[in-house]
């Protein structure tokens, strides 16, 4: 029977298309589908043409059917259910037509495997872009699709293969010989160009918001940090110094804002930064001794004091407020004057001493221009501290309350008082800091000469002046 087969299998003279180049992977105990290329409008009208498809074994020479759990004939396609390393060989397909035939072999390779081990050395290369959304399809879509077209349940599984970094040895066969080479997978160079502008832009937006926030709100940061870590901070109650601001006020002879100017320097201030902040203030006509010489007064108090706080309004250096006519015709002090000349020295030429300026109220372009340029320079460089912000902020946040009593027109001069407010951390901002941190004894004592001295002279040469 058997040679009666293979008599009529090598008698049929069939268009012989050989092997198929692609053959087809397996391992044992899985499946495997060979596919036949002859249906194809390349080779025949298939879809006028009647034909039939028969799959044969040439080692038995013996027509493959369907066989339960093991073979599955769909036409060009032949499915093995559960390979065996006995599967592996060549497999012929022929296709017949009432006029002609068509012969192709499929070829099935069994690979043997180690225990734990997939044992699939055949793979296909897909290249994906680093750090870009990509997909990696799977190369078996032809198969796939003749399942779908059939109608037949199936499912894909993907594994990861760590093949980097392994030998691997590659070898070319033909009659003149065997040539064998071997390399070293190593994974693709990462694109760093990605990760680089990334990370750049990440750097100058957290830059750019730090620089923001420092900006607005600056002056918060520095009041926290001063409280929180005192210890970062010299201290400075054993420098030499007996207060830590001098306060210079226009003390001018009537009018109304002349009392303004003395409450606040006599009242206001004192109560904040000196009960509240805890600062020591030196003011005039509170702290001078009786009997002392102006010019020795001021000129001793400064040298002892860390600050100067000078206060001033828009008819301080002889401008016009435009509202008040009593207040264009009071002219101030030769003391004030002199306690302003020594300020802009120390500040400005010396370098000795920090000046805190406080706007009482706002200054037009106009009365600037008529302050002494040593002052205008100082306010253009540093900056003022205004009062007067301060208080057209709490009449615009209390216009919409109505107070008819005398006892709520005080709560209103009490939140203008308190430390938090916008104006007075300004103030505690400016004025020194109350550190922690020690200097050796041999240091302080050295300081304090060494003010003690600087003050003997200035003295000495205010005098000869």
């Amino acid at each position: 029977m058997f040679q009666y087969l293979r008599n009529c299998f090598s008698a049929e003279t069939c268009g012989n298309y050989a092997t198929q180049f692609e053959r087809v992977y397996s391992v044992p105990n899985e499946g495997a589908m060979l596919n036949s290329t002859l249906v194809s409008p390349d080779v025949f009208n298939h879809s006028s043409v009647p034909y039939n498809v028969s799959w044969y074994n040439p080692g038995t020479m013996r027509e493959i059917t369907n066989e339960t759990g093991r073979t599955l004939v769909l036409g060009e396609l032949l499915l093995f259910l559960n390979v065996t390393m006995g599967d592996a060989g060549d497999y012929v397909c022929i296709v017949r037509t009432p006029s002609r035939c068509y012969k192709q072999v499929t070829k099935l390779i069994v690979d043997e495997t180690s225990p734990g081990q997939c044992g699939r050395p055949n793979t296909i290369e897909q290249k994906l872009t680093n750090l870009v959304n990509n997909d990696l399809s799977c190369p078996l879509t032809d198969i796939t699709k003749n399942l779908k077209r059939r109608l037949i349940d199936y499912s894909i599984r993907w594994h990861k293969e760590k093949d980097v970094h392994l030998d691997y040895t590659c070898m070319a066969f033909s009659f003149r010989g065997v040539v064998e080479q071997q390399f070293t997978l190593l994974p693709a160079d990462p694109n760093h160009l990605v990760s680089i502008g990334i990370l750049v832009t990440a750097v100058v937006v957290l830059f750019t918001v730090s620089l923001v926030i420092y900006y607005l709100f600056k002056i918060d940061i520095v009041l926290w940090l001063r409280t929180t870590y005192p210890y970062l901070y010299r201290n400075t109650e054993l420098d030499g110094k007996l207060y830590d601001a001098y306060v210079a006020y226009p003390r001018l002879f009537g009018g109304e804002t002349t009392r303004e100017v003395e409450m606040f320097a006599l009242h206001t201030l004192p109560q904040v930064l000196e009960k509240k902040c805890g600062y020591k203030l030196f003011i005039f006509d509170r702290d001078s001794q009786p009997g002392q010489a102006t010019v020795d007064s001021v000129e001793d108090s400064m040298c002892a004091s860390r600050r100067l706080i000078l206060l001033y309004t828009a008819s301080t250096f002889g401008g016009s407020s435009g509202s008040d006519p009593a207040r264009d015709q009071e002219l101030p002090e030769s003391g004030q004057q002199y306690e302003r000349v020594a300020a802009m020295h120390r500040a400005l030429l010396e370098g000795s001493l920090q000046v805190v300026l406080v706007e009482l109220e706002e200054v037009t372009p106009t009365q600037l221009a008529l302050f002494p340029e040593s002052v205008r320079h100082l306010r253009e460089r540093q900056g003022a501290v205004c009062w007067w912000k301060s208080q057209r902020t709490n009449k615009e946040w209390s216009g919409h309350l109505k107070r008819r009593d005398k006892n709520k027109k005080e709560e209103l001069d009490i939140s203008s008082l308190c430390p938090s407010s916008r104006f007075w951390k300004e103030m505690r901002y400016h004025m020194p800091v109350k550190g922690k941190r020690m200097l050796c004894p041999e240091k302080n004592a050295l300081l304090k000469y060494d003010v003690v001295q600087a003050c003997q002279q200035k003295n000495q040469v205010a005098f000869l002046g």
